[in-house]
């Protein structure tokens, strides 16, 4: 853990990526809350496993903490990236921000390049995850 989070720096925090039997298991993440404590990192918890122990050990250590609210492209379709872009939006309109969680693939982006022009006019703001931990609304 102190090798891969001394490699470069510039980063706010971390987040899992699979890792599903790992972020259930309360003593490793425990060792990483602890990490990321002494070095002042936030996590983000990407939600593969419903027994996540990340925000709780996050709590516990006081690691400022956020969770994914919607996957992008489990399926790498466009139209099942705008389809997963619309559930966010409409998350976002009931709790005044949503977390989504993709990856570079070809459709999605595609997808994102033709929705984010049109946020302005449907009143959303798209900002780094930083600003939701920040203001308190990711954890």
């Amino acid at each position: 853990l102190d090798w891969d989070l001394s490699r470069f720096d510039g980063f706010i925090g971390i987040n899992n990526h699979m890792g599903s039997r790992f972020t259930a298991d309360t003593t490793a993440m425990r060792v990483v809350m602890a990490e990321l404590r002494r070095r002042g990192l936030v996590f983000v918890d990407s939600v593969t496993t419903e027994r996540s122990a990340g925000p709780e050990t996050a709590r516990q250590f006081g690691v400022p903490f956020a969770t994914r609210h919607v996957f992008l492209d489990n399926d790498q379709g466009v139209a099942h990236v705008r389809a997963q872009l619309a559930k966010a939006e409409a998350y976002a309109r009931r709790h005044g921000y949503a977390i989504a969680i993709g990856h570079p693939h070809d459709g999605t982006i595609e997808a994102l390049a033709g929705w984010m022009p049109g946020l302005e006019s449907k009143g959303l703001v798209l900002v780094p995850v930083s600003t939701i931990i920040r203001n308190g609304a990711g954890g």
